[in-house]
């Protein structure tokens, strides 16, 4: 597949929260900058990944960035993630257009660190409803 980088900005714009949230997580591991724009291809090519952005194998996804075996266990939000644990919180907010949904990297005490969109209104007006923790499996 080999779409071109417009299309594939646009996918990530408009529904990409959650991929870039591992993204970003993957970034802060390795210290190093991730092309997103080419990873979305791989990550499809892998099947890890749809082209409208929904995550299949979101563990699987991290490995291929980060080395090491990874898992991602989903909570809800009375879960406290342990030292070497990462979290990725789902926001949701119901509007007249039915519920929407955004992801944010969140700190163990639940505070935005990351934001895809930058001031979403989902975090804004929503509210958090679950967590993807991610943890090295040993």
């Amino acid at each position: 597949m080999n779409q071109p980088r417009q299309k594939i900005c646009k996918a990530l714009g408009q529904e990409g929260c959650y991929f870039l949230c591992i993204v970003h997580l993957a970034e802060g591991l390795i210290s190093e900058r991730i092309d997103a724009v080419q990873l979305y291809s791989v990550a499809i090519a892998a099947g890890l990944m749809e082209e409208d952005c929904f995550v299949n194998e979101p563990a699987k996804l991290l490995m291929m960035m980060v080395p090491g075996q990874w898992e991602m266990v989903k909570y809800g939000m009375d879960y406290v993630p342990k030292d070497g644990e990462h979290e990725i919180t789902r926001y949701e907010r119901t509007t007249t257009a039915g519920v929407l949904c955004h992801f944010v990297c969140t700190d163990r005490r639940g505070n935005v660190v990351y934001d895809p969109l930058g001031g979403s209104l989902c975090v804004q007006f929503g509210k958090p409803v679950s967590k993807r923790v991610f943890r090295k499996v040993a």
